[in-house]
């Protein structure tokens, strides 16, 4: 038997013993169940075919088997408008649109794609695993924890930021003041800072384990050389100024005395009223003075002695 003509959308017809409905839309015939020993529903170009031991296929308006009800479920063909629940094992859908509605519980506390999962614990912490690594992410009560975490823009921390190592071209600190490091290191390859816990603050250069600059609370301590380029030392606390075995010593508001190679006795001390040289004292230039009183001897290499004011009666030798 051949298909009727001429036919319209949503005629039905029987060819074979099996039912068929058109679709216009299509141009097509589209098989809705077998007629011999079924039942069937039909009414204009909608009907309900119930096949013997098989599907129950609905069709609407003229398009076919838009529910097809099988042993394992229901299978439709459109839109599923459900005004109550929803209870399915699986929902496979290639985009999920929620247009009006929240989704208000997550059974399982799992959204997951692959190895990738995010975990919302029930009344409890939200937890992100990216890659098959777990926690990368977790959000508590008090904030976020992140393991390792990759920021291309800003992030904004109200709260306190507790993180293992960060990582940064240049930290810019704006408004705020660093009041706290733990480990007590600020460290860039072998050399660092080391803040002891209210104690002093030190300074190691190239792996040196000698720190080459120790700040205490009454001062600072240089194990090497200090380079004052501009400056001008104005207190000494030791009083003292050395190097090697010769210094010069500075008694507070006294005498300036300066020590040679180890010698005991100052070569030069310098008092209020003039200085006092344990030694030879060699002018090359001009000697202008009012008095040169001489114990032992006073060697001239010129004979040429200039003088003014009264005559005074001295031993000279002149030499040369």
């Amino acid at each position: 038997m051949a298909f009727p003509t001429p036919f319209t959308n949503g005629q039905t017809a029987t060819v074979a013993g099996i039912s068929y409905i058109y679709d216009s839309t299509k141009g097509t015939w589209t098989k809705v169940g077998a007629a011999t020993g079924g039942s069937s529903i039909v009414n204009g170009n909608s009907n309900v075919f119930v096949e013997p031991n098989a599907n129950i296929t609905v069709s609407s308006t003229g398009s076919a088997n838009v529910l097809v009800v099988t042993s394992t479920g229901a299978n439709i063909t459109g839109t599923a408008n459900v005004s109550g629940n929803a209870n399915v094992g699986n929902l496979g859908t290639a985009t999920a649109i929620i247009t009006t509605a929240n989704i208000t519980t997550i059974n399982s506390g799992l959204l997951q794609n692959g190895t990738s999962n995010l975990t919302i614990v029930s009344g409890g912490n939200i937890a992100a695993s990216v890659g098959g690594t777990a926690n990368i992410a977790v959000w508590t009560t008090t904030g976020v924890v992140l393991a390792n975490a990759n920021v291309s823009g800003y992030a904004n921390v109200v709260g306190n930021a507790n993180v293992g190592n960060l990582g940064t071209a240049t930290a810019i600190i704006t408004t705020g003041n660093i009041t706290t490091i733990n480990s007590g290191l600020v460290q860039n390859s072998t050399s660092n800072v080391t803040i002891a816990s209210a104690g002093n603050v030190s300074t190691f250069i190239g792996g040196n384990a000698t720190a080459q600059l120790i700040v205490t609370a009454t001062g600072a301590n240089i194990a090497g050389t200090a380079n004052i380029a501009t400056a001008n030392i104005t207190t000494i606390n030791s009083g003292l100024l050395q190097n090697s075995t010769s210094n010069v010593t500075v008694t507070s508001a006294g005498n300036v005395s300066v020590f040679v190679a180890g010698n005991a006795t100052a070569r030069a001390v310098f008092t209020s009223t003039g200085a006092n040289i344990a030694g030879t004292a060699n002018v090359t230039g001009n000697l202008t003075a009012a008095n040169i009183n001489a114990t032992t001897s006073l060697t001239l290499n010129s004979v040429g002695v200039a003088t003014t004011g009264k005559a005074i009666a001295m031993a000279m030798v002149f030499g040369g």
